[in-house]
């Protein structure tokens, strides 16, 4: 096979990386890396962006694109090489940047245009740019496998050809498949097919009876390769793996873990594909290839069947119209059943882009099929013709599901049906269960449908059932349909025999409903009551950079369950307050203030409006409970009392008095006559009708000399 060019291996890159979801550069060089990844990915999210490519400005502008002057961006980090400082380096969404041309256009660009967009010089033995779709020369001899030029061949869009270099007596490590999380490894080449027989001649195989010694050990062995890589049904590696286990069978080595490590080293693809020792246990029992969902047994509802060599033919019989190939699907004939049973098995595959091969008029219908089932096509170039036929099947396909819907409200009208229930509070509320049966199947009256009761057309089809309940006058669910499939088979269209299904409906929805409003009763957390202070500040409504400014408070009660409410005079009142992040504290609203707000309206000319803003009030239960939790003094109202004072707090003063250091006497400052004395002062007060009479003193200094 011939080395790929550059710009072949670069529109490679582009359409993997898209299909793994890892945001790329598509102009510069440098691959995004590490926790930019990531920054890119949460922008994506927080933005809204379906495009994965990124480019800065000074890109955009060189190659004549433009960028909005209010666009969201989103800075990663860089490194210079040379002397390692950290910079920052901004980046720009492809779907804000006005002119770039789409993945798909950039994946069918011609070598020279994709090379300047990069600002790369174009090499000077460039072939020339190929047909988005490549033609079998006339003496090209028939592919192999009973293919003729006539088929079409679809595969997935190939990947960036990688090396893996890993010593083979060691464990693959760092490689995950980006779906399930397995170790595996790459995939990169063709499964080596090798015959039973030339096992035993192998000189890098030992037999059984020569192999290395191990510890005995119970259990098999056996070799496995993970069902899905990088989210791709490895079929290459499965294949691998059903020749090897056939080997160790016929030799007889399933307890000897080295005499299977030997033979898996001897072929070179086993790591790449992510073959590994298994217990044979795990082989056998593996959930995935039980399944087997890349392989499924029937396409379109069951209209097409898989045989035993992976042929699908109609139901009915016939000549087969697909053939799935493992790593590619053979269309046998042009129908719109095997276009359409060849993108749902691409599908299921996991198949997120496919390559087309065969003669461009031959083409067109699987390009519209794939657009149709959401797969993208990285080779075919549609044409003005194939994008309206486009439009067309989709309005046609609009129109359909209207005029089913049409016909279904038409022949069933709706039914609501009232209960009385008791939430977790003990209130009693009305549930509502409002509920529609519809008939997928066509409905024929009998001609003797009045004299004869018992004669009536049979649904072939089940009832499909849509529903909305509301508690209190809140929905709950609103299902449009699947709810319930009931086989209606001989009730007929008079009958309406659905008393006992509509019954058992209607109290599935209502306990449903009923089980989700308990269970936010019971883990709603009473902000009038108290609840620990967990976080306060100022932030966007919602933390969403596109609302405004607000101010939020998070708190927590003590099963746990967290709590977060906006209001910006949350601020003011916690300032009041003086409540602290682990403080106890009691949120209430205290009525609503109008207030004027700046509003942009839809031309964006700006206005004022008058809103009503929450006012709150807010205390700290737990410094309340603090304060009562101290034991009540006794303030001294009559008598003689001589001693010094240690203790000023909140208009009191306390006097040592005794012999006992921990008793204290307490005196209320308003209820004494003369010079307060402050701590340290001895202090002779004497208490007549109420009043105490602060008798002055020398200071404990004048008194020590």
């Amino acid at each position: 096979m011939a080395e790929k060019s550059k710009v072949e291996q670069l529109k490679e890159r582009f359409a993997q990386q898209a299909r793994a979801g890892i945001p790329f550069n598509p102009v510069d060089g440098v691959d995004i890396k590490g926790a930019n990844v990531e920054r890119l990915k949460v922008g994506m999210e927080t933005f809204g962006w379906k495009d994965y490519r990124f480019v800065t400005a000074e890109q955009a502008r060189a190659n004549g694109w433009t960028v909005p002057a209010k666009a969201n961006t989103v800075r990663i980090t860089t490194r210079n090489a040379a002397n390692g400082s950290v910079g920052e380096k901004t980046l720009y969404n492809a779907s804000n940047v006005r002119g770039m041309p789409s993945l798909e256009a950039m994946l069918a660009m011609s070598d020279e245009a994709l090379l300047k967009m990069r600002g790369e010089d174009v090499e000077a033995e460039a072939p020339e740019a190929q047909q988005s779709v490549a033609e079998p020369e006339a003496d090209t001899p028939a592919p192999a496998g009973g293919e003729v030029e006539d088929d079409v061949v679809i595969g997935p869009a190939p990947g960036p050809e990688r090396s893996v270099a890993l010593v083979q007596d060691a464990e693959p490590e760092g490689v995950t498949d980006l779906f399930l999380g397995e170790p595996v490894g790459e995939l990169d080449s063709p499964v080596e097919q090798v015959a039973t027989a030339d096992v035993a001649n192998r000189p890098d195989v030992a037999p059984a009876q020569a192999a290395p010694t191990e510890p005995a050990v119970e259990a098999d062995f056996a070799v496995m390769a993970p069902y899905w890589l990088d989210g791709l049904h490895n079929y290459e590696g499965i294949e691998l793996a059903r020749q090897v286990n056939q080997l160790i069978e016929a030799e007889k080595l399933a307890k000897n873990k080295a005499a299977i490590a030997t033979l898996l080293s001897s072929y070179p693809d086993s790591r790449s594909l992510g073959v590994d020792i298994v217990a044979r246990s795990k082989y056998l029992n593996d959930p995935h290839l039980k399944a087997n969902t890349a392989e499924p047994t029937q396409l379109l509802g069951g209209e097409l069947v898989r045989d035993k060599e992976g042929a699908y033919r109609p139901t009915a019989g016939g000549l087969a119209v697909l053939q799935d190939k493992g790593t590619s699907l053979v269309l046998k004939n042009k129908t719109e059943q095997a276009y359409r049973g060849a993108m749902e098995l691409a599908l299921a595959k996991g198949w997120k882009a496919i390559e087309l091969k065969g003669k461009p008029k031959m083409l067109a219908q699987a390009w519209l099929e794939a657009q149709m089932m959401g797969l993208q096509v990285v080779n075919y170039t549609p044409t003005e013709q194939d994008r309206e036929r486009l439009a067309q099947r989709m309005a046609e396909e609009v129109r359909k599901r209207e005029a089913a819907a049409a016909r279904a409200e038409a022949l069933t009208p709706e039914t609501v049906e009232v209960r009385p229930v008791v939430d977790a509070t003990g209130k009693e509320v009305m549930a509502t269960v409002k509920y529609t049966v519809a008939r997928t199947g066509t409905h024929t009256e009998p001609s003797n449908a009045a004299n004869d009761p018992e004669v009536t057309t049979p649904f072939d089809e089940p009832v499909v059932t849509r529903t909305v309940t509301r508690v209190d006058g809140l929905v709950r669910d609103d299902v449009v349909a699947g709810v319930t499939k009931v086989a209606a088979r001989g009730v007929g269209y008079a009958g309406q025999a659905r008393s006992a299904i509509a019954a058992s409906l209607v109290d599935h929805e209502v306990d449903a409903a009923m089980d989700e409003v308990r269970a936010e009763q019971t883990a709603i957390v009473d902000l009038e009551k108290g609840a620990r202070l967990v976080a306060h500040g100022a932030a966007p409504y919602d933390h969403n950079p596109k609302n405004k400014a607000s101010y939020f408070v998070t708190v927590e009660s003590e099963s746990g369950q967290s709590r977060t409410v906006w209001g910006k005079d949350l601020e003011r009142s916690l300032s009041a307050a003086g409540a602290q992040p682990g403080d106890v504290v009691s949120l209430i609203q205290g009525g609503r203030e109008p207030v004027e707000v700046e509003v942009e309206g839809p031309d964006g000319t700006k206005d004022w409006k008058t809103a009503h803003r929450v006012n709150w009030n807010t205390a700290v239960l737990s410094r309340a409970a603090e304060v009562a939790q101290e034991p009540t003094v006794d303030v001294a109202s009559s008598g003689l009392f001589l001693g010094p004072v240690v203790r000023v707090e909140e208009g009191r003063i306390a006097q040592k008095a005794g012999r006992d250091p921990n008793k204290l006497v307490w005196h209320d400052i308003s209820k004494l006559q003369g010079k307060v004395p402050g701590v340290g002062d001895w202090a002779e007060i004497n208490y007549s009708g109420g009043v105490g009479q602060v008798k002055e003193q020398q200071s404990a200094q004048e008194l020590a000399r």
